[in-house]
């Protein structure tokens, strides 16, 4: 049977890109759909974790790259469009649907799955996750509830992703604001979050798993007094609670990071000190995710291959979206 490389040799120089296009995704939280279209009549789909209108402008700015080239020319044409400097730098989120539906494009010329243009299937079902807010911390009637409707859920989830219960923002050092970075947080404000996940442990019972939910917005002692804050609750993670911007808290912390590491040369540089417990690809917003699952290092660095203890998870969080692209890796 002959390789994935062999076939896409056969193939190269058959079809080339003609078009771009983008559509907003509604409901959403700004991402997109990117369509790359060639001259045979196939296309492929990819999700970008940006608006619309940025996303079309991005793509008009990448049409120098991509149009007249083979789609198959996909490692190639990942470097090229990350390494546009002038007259703007690339933008890794529309990059990432390109990427993506460079992929989806490979694979219906082809004759391929993703997992076998990759490294052959390792496994048949991914367990996802819920997204949801739990409705008010303080009352555990309120919480039993929510946990008694997340386990009616005709989709059986097993594990749910919270954000985490914060004092009224006069008792804060200074007034809560989301993904602002190097935020702080006293012993008394961490003392609510512990309480709180002591009660949704209880209400939530041993037989379902969650993960805390934060973005980005914590200082390195507040980052490291929620993971003690949680620890008795036992989460899965702790996702994102320091800034996007690689530095040694990383290291000292040792936490289970979920996202917004943009491209494999960024992430690439966290996983081998070992700061990185757990890592979940989120294919619309961190360009190269495919790449570094074929590259040469990556076995030594993923001892575990794309080790998703819960979910392979793009951008879009709700259920509908997540079947949609596990089915598409799995297929």
């Amino acid at each position: 049977m002959p390789t994935m490389d062999e076939r896409a040799e056969g193939a190269r120089g058959q079809v080339r890109i003609t078009g771009l296009k983008a559509m907003e995704l509604r409901n959403s939280t700004g991402q997109s759909l990117v369509r790359v279209e060639t001259d045979s009549g196939l296309f492929g789909i990819g999700e970008a974790g940006v608006a619309g209108p940025a996303c079309r402008a991005n793509l008009q700015w990448l049409e120098g790259v991509l149009i007249g080239a083979d789609p198959l020319n996909i490692d190639k044409l990942y470097h090229q469009m990350m390494g546009l400097q002038h007259t703007y730098q690339a933008h890794v989120p529309t990059i990432s649907g390109v990427d993506i539906a460079l992929w989806d494009l490979a694979g219906k010329i082809l004759g391929l799955s993703v997992s076998q243009m990759l490294t052959g299937r390792f496994r048949d079902r991914v367990e996802i996750y819920y997204g949801g807010g739990v409705p008010d911390w303080n009352d555990r009637a309120a919480i039993d509830d929510w946990v008694a409707k997340l386990r009616a859920h005709p989709h059986g989830y097993r594990t749910v992703k919270v954000d985490f219960p914060l004092p009224d923002d006069a008792l804060l050092a200074r007034p809560f604001e989301g993904a602002a970075p190097s935020q702080s947080l006293k012993q008394s404000d961490l003392k609510v979050i512990r309480d709180g996940f002591a009660t949704f442990r209880d209400a939530l019972g041993w037989d379902l798993d969650f993960i805390v939910h934060c973005h980005n917005e914590w200082d390195v002692p507040s980052a490291t007094g929620i993971c003690q804050a949680v620890e008795e609750a036992r989460p899965l993670w702790v996702e994102d609670p320091l800034q996007v911007f690689f530095s040694d808290g990383y290291k000292g912390l040792r936490f289970a990071r979920e996202k917004n590491w943009r491209g494999f040369a960024s992430f690439s540089r966290l996983l081998p000190k070992a700061a990185s417990m757990c890592c979940i690809p989120i294919y619309c917003g961190a360009a190269g995710s495919v790449v570094a699952a074929r590259s040469p290092n990556w076995p030594s660095i993923m001892a575990y291959r794309w080790r998703c203890t819960t979910a392979v998870r793009w951008c879009t969080i709700w259920p509908i979206s997540i079947l949609a692209r596990v089915c598409a890796i799995l297929v």
